[in-house]
């Protein structure tokens, strides 16, 4: 909850909203961390750990192309 909060008042905060998908993917809530992460993904499109992260979650939400193009991108 604390990271949603803080994501509200910092949209632009690449760390917290890849800590809180990385969070949700690992509490089995894939399908909502995949939004936190593209989020990650458009605020630091060149950084590794975020498109890995990305590419977890879309596997565990069973898209497993879209995790192919961030695993290729990381």
């Amino acid at each position: 909850a604390e990271l949603v909060l803080l994501l509200d008042g910092e949209p632009h905060d690449v760390e917290a909203a890849c800590n809180l998908g990385v969070l949700l993917t690992q509490l089995g809530r894939a399908r909502e961390a995949v939004p936190w992460l593209e989020r990650a993904s458009r605020l630091a499109p060149r950084e590794p750990v975020v498109q890995f992260n990305l590419g977890n979650a879309q596997v565990a939400a069973g898209d497993a192309q879209a995790a192919a193009r961030a695993y290729r991108t990381a």
